[in-house]
């Protein structure tokens, strides 16, 4: 399969700029989605007076279908395994490979680039994680369409895309777009898919967390999503008033099977990799600290966290409170318009250790798309950041390599290579 144009449609996908500007909001999303379905252009969007009366009527039997309606139940997991799972490979050794994006399920070429480098066909990765967000809301159709390669039954111009699935098993986080359906197709539709494999064919994934372990790790999957709905209308401006903003917090089952069964608090030797959907700290956007705020009466150590949400790549030097300080990681670039930095507005290398600000594709000054490898060997851990610029050259492009390490107290060391030197691509070649 050749590779997209930048920024254009590829193989029937979607283009990035269907999902150019998308407010992260549950109105606006679900008319996105209604223009869409309706046969509008995204790039023409008339002001509000000029709706369309297909788009306003499919909008409004959606919205007023699910924006009222109350969440879905929180799924807890009372199996064998309780939702904790074995970091290790098929022949027990800790030499593991986890392959992850985040906001990929966009059903753009990028985004089927994205999971076909994830995971390819010579040599899958044990495990594969999406770190949340089906686009432009999750319900049915959008699962179906961007993560389980089924056409939309209600018709549509798009050819699906298929979320692939790791040699071992896969995992989905929750996140707000998710929610945006009540988050029934996210536990009901999705989560069935995914989890270990047993004789090639998913078993399912239980709930919305997760925990894979080994002697010398834990990579913990979390919930931010199911608080992430907001106020319905009011949440649109929660950018710039912070009271209408959702708190995106940890629900109380979480933080109960941290405590009485990952046991969190006890253990002390291993090291600590948090995933969520939503950023605990961020220099470009908007903060969720309330997770942190949550999780600092259980944990009072440095952590590496992973994170989606926002729509770029970007590695932060250790900062957070006293209790939880975090070596920062957004990885949202996986199938969305890559957002880009302003030159006004680049952050500070004091606490920012890397981000990728190339340019991807012009007309839309999008950003690159990509996603993440994380290899295991026993105390060691390698993280590389990639682009799908691998397509095109037939092998991936590493970006940034990290070479971390535990001690047999938790605490963690990193070395960070820098291995692109393109423009607008800034890391400790530029900042030390």
């Amino acid at each position: 399969m050749s590779a997209p144009s930048p920024g254009s449609s590829s193989q029937g996908k979607r283009s990035l700029w269907n999902l150019r500007n998308l407010p992260r909001s549950s109105a606006l999303s679900k008319y996105r989605a209604a223009l869409e379905r309706a046969g509008k252009r995204p790039s023409r969007f008339p002001p509000l007076s000029y709706f369309s009366p297909t788009a306003w009527w499919l909008w409004l039997r959606s919205y007023a279908r699910e924006a009222f309606a109350r969440s879905c139940p929180f799924r807890t997991d009372a199996g064998p395994r309780q939702s904790i799972y074995r970091l290790r490979n098929e022949y027990g050794a800790e030499k593991v490979r986890v392959a992850m994006a985040g906001d990929w399920g966009t059903g753009t070429a990028e985004a089927e680039f994205v999971t076909e480098s994830m995971v390819p066909a010579a040599d899958p990765p044990h495990y594969t994680i999406h770190l949340g967000d089906v686009y432009y809301v999750g319900d049915a159709p959008a699962i179906g369409e961007n993560c389980l390669g089924k056409r939309n039954p209600s018709g549509g111009p798009f050819s699906p895309v298929r979320w692939r699935l790791g040699r071992l098993g896969s995992f989905a986080m929750n996140g707000n777009h998710e929610m945006y359906a009540t988050g029934e197709p996210y536990f009901s539709d999705f989560l069935p898919k995914l989890g270990l494999l047993e004789n090639g064919k998913p078993t399912g994934q239980r709930v919305s967390y997760f925990c894979l372990e080994n002697d010398h790790w834990r990579m913990i999957g979390l919930d931010t999503g199911y608080h992430s709905r907001g106020i319905p209308f009011l949440q649109m401006f929660g950018a710039i008033i912070p009271l209408l903003r959702p708190s995106c917090k940890l629900p109380d089952a979480v933080i109960a099977w941290l405590r009485e069964i990952v046991r969190i608090q006890e253990d002390h030797s291993r090291g600590l990799i948090l995933l969520t959907h939503h950023q605990y700290y961020s220099a470009f956007e908007e903060s969720y600290p309330k997770t942190a705020e949550q999780l600092s009466e259980l944990i009072d150590r440095p952590v590496l966290w992973f994170w989606g949400h926002e729509h770029r790549m970007a590695g932060y030097r250790l900062q957070g409170s006293k209790k939880i300080q975090a070596h920062g990681r957004c990885i949202g670039h996986g199938g969305m318009p890559v957002e880009r930095a302003k030159a006004r507005s680049l952050p500070k290398p004091a606490s920012v250790a890397f981000f990728d600000n190339r340019l991807y594709a012009n007309p839309g000054n999008f950003g690159w798309n990509g996603y993440v490898t994380l290899d295991f060997d026993g105390p060691h851990l390698k993280v590389q950041y990639l682009d799908i610029e691998g397509i095109r050259r037939g092998a991936n492009r590493v970006l940034i390599e990290e070479n971390w390490s535990v001690d047999n107290q938790g605490g963690l060391t990193v070395e960070i290579g820098q291995r692109c030197m393109q423009a607008d691509f800034y890391g400790p070649q530029e900042w030390g």
